[in-house]
């Protein structure tokens, strides 16, 4: 019976910190600079609001395990990371592509890849860049 109550304790102490640290995060944007495969830090978002609803976004999304290659290198990238330097945490860099029509945005994650509609494109896009998605700058 104590190591039932041991174990559910370590539990809620591990849950509790994954939320905290799930909180506490920024969003560093890198921008590809010319066509070439180099990329600088453009932006880094520490709103909470905005981070969360990236954060959500990426979580809701029904990915596809695929392999692919693109024409281009990425015209972004970001990855979530901590604000507190004592959390460990593996962070995912994921991979923005935009759209020929500059409307949409497919991203890539690890071996995962997704176009979002329309209207996720815009929003995502806008928390990134701070830009309107129809106003990018698609370097070939």
């Amino acid at each position: 019976m104590e190591k039932t109550k041991y174990v559910i304790g370590i539990i809620i102490i591990t849950l509790f910190m994954v939320a905290c640290s799930y909180q506490e995060q920024e969003i560093k944007v890198f921008q590809r600079i010319g066509s070439e495969n180099k990329y600088e830090v453009m932006k880094v978002i520490t709103d909470k609001e905005q981070v969360q609803t990236v954060r959500k976004m990426i979580d809701n999304i029904n990915w596809e395990i695929v392999k692919f290659q693109m024409e281009r290198p990425p015209d972004y990238k970001f990855a979530f990371q901590p604000t507190n330097a004592e959390v460990d945490v593996k962070t995912i860099q994921y991979q923005l592509w935009i759209s020929p029509n500059k409307d949409k945005v497919g991203l890539h994650g690890g071996s995962r890849y997704y176009q979002l509609n329309k209207e996720n494109s815009a929003i995502i896009f806008e928390i990134l860049t701070g830009e309107k998605i129809s106003n990018a700058n698609v370097n070939e």
